[in-house]
C-alpha cells in the first residue's frame, strides 16, 4: 500500500526538477542544478549564507526520491513531512529567483557590469588625456610665442645711441608679464593633474 506522504513527496520533487529543467534549459532538473553548484562553490559560500546546508538537503532529497523511484517501496518509512515543506519551500525560492544558484548569478552579472562600466570609463579617461595634452601643449606654445614676440617687440623699441637708465616700475610691470605669462602655462596642467586623481578615484571605485 503506498504511503500518501510518499506520493506526494514525489510530486513536489517533479514539480521542482521540471521547473529547473525549463528554467535552465536542461534534461536532468535537480542534477544539474546541483552540478552547477558544485561548480560555484566557492563563490556560492562567499555570497549565500545558506549555500552549504541547501547545497547538501538537495543532494538528500534526491537520493530520497531515488531510493523511492528504484530502491525501496512506495509504503516505506523513507519520507517524512519536513522533506514536503523543504521541497515546497524550495520551489518557491526558484519562482522568486532567491535560490542559492540564481543569487550567485545574479552577483556575476552584477560584477561583469561594474567591470565593464569600469573599462568604459577607463578608455573614455584615456581619451580625455589624449585631447588634454593636445590643449596643454596649445596653450604653452602660445604663452611662449607670445613670450617671444614681446621680447621682439621691446628690443626694437630700444634705441642704440641713448642709454635709458631702467625705471623700477616699468622693470616689475615686465617681471609681472613674465610671471604671468608662467602662470598660463602652469593653471592648465594643474587642472589637468585634478581632473585625472578624480577620474582615477571614480575608476577605482567602479572596480570595487
Amino acid at each position: 500500500m503506498m504511503k500518501n506522504i510518499n506520493v506526494t513527496f514525489l510530486e513536489e520533487y517533479k514539480g521542482v526538477d521540471k521547473f529547473i529543467r525549463d528554467s535552465y534549459g536542461c534534461s536532468e532538473g535537480v542534477s544539474e542544478y546541483i552540478r552547477q553548484m558544485e561548480d560555484k562553490q566557492a563563490r556560492g559560500i562567499e555570497y549565500v549564507p545558506y549555500w552549504t546546508s541547501d547545497y547538501k538537503t538537495l543532494k538528500h532529497m534526491r537520493w530520497v526520491r531515488n531510493q523511492l523511484a528504484h530502491e525501496v517501496s512506495m509504503d516505506s518509512d523513507i519520507c517524512e513531512k519536513s522533506d514536503i515543506d523543504w521541497v515546497r519551500e524550495f520551489r518557491k525560492m526558484l519562482e522568486n529567483c532567491s535560490d542559492p544558484l540564481s543569487v550567485v548569478l545574479t552577483q556575476e552579472a552584477e560584477a561583469a557590469r561594474r567591470k565593464s562600466a569600469a573599462r568604459q570609463a577607463v578608455d573614455a579617461q584615456k581619451r580625455w588625456l589624449k585631447q588634454s595634452e593636445v590643449q596643454v601643449s596649445r596653450v604653452r606654445s602660445s604663452a611662449q610665442a607670445d613670450q617671444t614676440s614681446r621680447s621682439s617687440q621691446s628690443g626694437q623699441t630700444k634705441s642704440p645711441m641713448v642709454r635709458v637708465p631702467a625705471e623700477p616700475a616699468n622693470n616689475s610691470g615686465k617681471r609681472s608679464g613674465k610671471k604671468s605669462s608662467n602662470s598660463k602655462a602652469i593653471i592648465p596642467t594643474v587642472i589637468l593633474a585634478l581632473i585625472i586623481i578624480a577620474l582615477l578615484a571614480v575608476a577605482i571605485y567602479l572596480l570595487k
